[in-house]
């Protein structure tokens, strides 16, 4: 090993962070849930491409700078129009929210292979007419469970057509995958995952 790779303490190689800023909160779930993998975002570059290396005991001029310090990124984010979401209410006074909405989602109950459990969650979304979509890893179980749905007498189908919307009170199955459902009641929507109904 060379006396300069052993005197080396930092190695810094193309480093990038990008933040997705959205004009509105809905426009987050709508990427999320686009079959077309259509973008609702912008991407900001808080680090674009940065690299640098540190040798032991000294500081070049300037590597300080590359790095945005946390004020100087939330004067720009102040200049632009975004979407924050959290999980707690934050009380940074740094954060000047125009406006804030509360998305209340709740997780859908795992239902370990009862299909029957299944179907009563299914049957009670359509009498609230709620749009619902089944995400299956497979296109083969995914067609097969929407025929078992069509037996047990809900309005299901399977589907590969990116523009279709699922209108209230069908079931749409698509081949996807998410690592667990919710349940959005201010819009009517269910998600449901695969791992919700088998378990794996």
């Amino acid at each position: 090993m060379s006396e300069e790779k052993r005197e080396c303490a930092i190695a810094v190689n193309d480093v990038t962070k990008i933040y997705r800023l959205y004009d509105k909160p809905i426009d987050r779930l709508k990427e999320s849930l686009s079959l077309t993998h259509k973008s609702y975002h912008k991407d900001f570059f808080a680090l674009n491409t940065i690299s640098f290396t540190v040798e032991k005991g000294q500081i070049v001029p300037g590597h300080g700078e590359e790095i945005f310090p946390c004020e100087k990124v939330m004067v720009w984010l102040s200049r632009m129009r975004g979407a924050a979401l959290g999980t707690l209410d934050t009380t940074d006074k740094r954060m000047d929210f125009q406006n804030r909405h509360w998305i209340n989602t709740r997780s859908i109950q795992p239902y370990h292979n009862h299909f029957e459990l299944l179907v009563k969650d299914l049957k009670r979304w359509k009498k609230e007419r709620y749009q619902v979509i089944l995400l299956c890893a497979s296109r083969t179980r995914g067609k097969r469970l929407s025929e078992e749905l069509l037996a047990q007498e809900l309005n299901a189908f399977y589907s590969e057509d990116g523009q279709r919307v699922v209108q209230p009170g069908e079931i749409m199955v698509v081949h996807g995958n998410v690592c667990r459902g919710y349940e959005y009641p201010t819009i009517r929507l269910a998600v449901v995952s695969e791992t919700d109904i088998f378990g794996r």
